[in-house]
């Protein structure tokens, strides 16, 4: 007789957690979709949405050489024993860095290079900013960016960076690197 109430009283919670899902957790699901398609969706691009929106910039890749990538552009250097490398003014991006101490292959001198100008093949970089919710007639700065430094221009250690970039609306934003 017992076997039979915990049998009855198995089937009887699944029968209740199956109707609880078709019933309250399926319509949830469905709204969470349509709202997962809103924020996709050009409306939710242009500043319609509560939740900060990132630009995403589509960008076409030159495949130009990792050297000629770091020379076209207006840079900060910095340099220790373990690494060595810089950061580009256009977007105050991080993308060149290389270990000093680590080599691609066995037997090779050639440096592990760990972030490339996102202009070749394989551009892998940092990019820090900000994000604003319904603020559409506010600039930001972005990957584009000309950012201008403050003071020194060289990082090292005890001596930190400080860029500028001006939105011409009276805001300045600031970057410090250290």
């Amino acid at each position: 007789m017992d076997l039979k109430n915990v049998i009855f009283a198995i089937a009887l919670s699944f029968a209740v957690l199956f109707g609880w899902s078709v019933i309250f957790e399926t319509p949830q699901i469905e709204e969470q979709k349509k709202l997962e398609q809103s924020k996709s969706s050009p409306s939710a691009e242009s500043g319609n949405s509560d939740v900060p929106s990132v630009n995403f910039e589509k960008e076409t890749v030159l495949n130009i050489s990792r050297d000629d990538a770091i020379k076209s552009s207006k840079r900060i250097n910095f340099e220790n024993e373990n690494v060595k490398g810089s950061i580009s003014l256009k977007g105050f991006l991080i993308d060149d860095i290389l270990f000093k101490k680590y080599n691609q292959e066995v037997g090779s001198n050639e440096k592990v290079k760990y972030l490339n100008p996102s202009e070749t093949n394989d551009g892998y970089f940092i990019e820090t900013g900000w994000a604003a919710s319904k603020v559409a007639d506010t600039s930001l700065p972005t990957k584009n960016s000309l950012w201008k430094i403050v003071g020194n221009n060289k990082l090292s250690v005890g001596n930190p960076v400080i860029a500028e970039w001006n939105n011409k609306s009276g805001i300045i934003f600031r970057k410090k690197m250290e």
